[in-house]
C-alpha cells in the first residue's frame, strides 16, 4: 500500500485531490509525507473506518504534518483526525 500511495501522490494532477480510502485504521510514514510535501500542490482526502464509522480527514496542500510523526517515523490516522479535525460520513 505504501508504494501505491507514493505513486498516486505523484500521479495526482496539479491542484487535484488524492483520495485514500481504507476499511481500517493505519498510518502514513516518512516517505509518504515526503512525497506529499514534494508534490506540494495537491490535497489528500483520507477516509477510513473506525469503530464501525467512516471517518474523513482532509489534509490541505501545504500542510506540514511531518511534525506529527512519532519517534518511529509514522503518523497514525487517528492522530491526524485529532489534530486536523474530521467528519463522520
Amino acid at each position: 500500500m505504501k508504494d501505491a500511495i507514493i505513486e498516486n501522490i505523484a500521479a495526482t494532477p496539479d491542484d487535484g485531490v488524492l483520495r485514500i480510502e481504507t476499511d481500517r485504521v493505519s498510518c502514513l510514514d516518512t516517505a509518504m509525507l515526503q512525497a506529499f510535501a514534494e508534490k506540494g500542490n495537491i490535497d489528500i482526502e483520507l477516509i477510513f473506518t473506525y469503530n464501525g464509522q467512516k471517518i474523513r480527514v482532509f489534509i490541505p496542500r501545504g500542510t506540514d504534518i511531518s511534525s506529527l510523526l512519532d519517534k518511529d517515523g509514522y503518523c497514525g490516522y487517528l492522530n491526524l483526525a485529532k489534530v486536523l479535525g474530521y467528519i463522520i460520513l
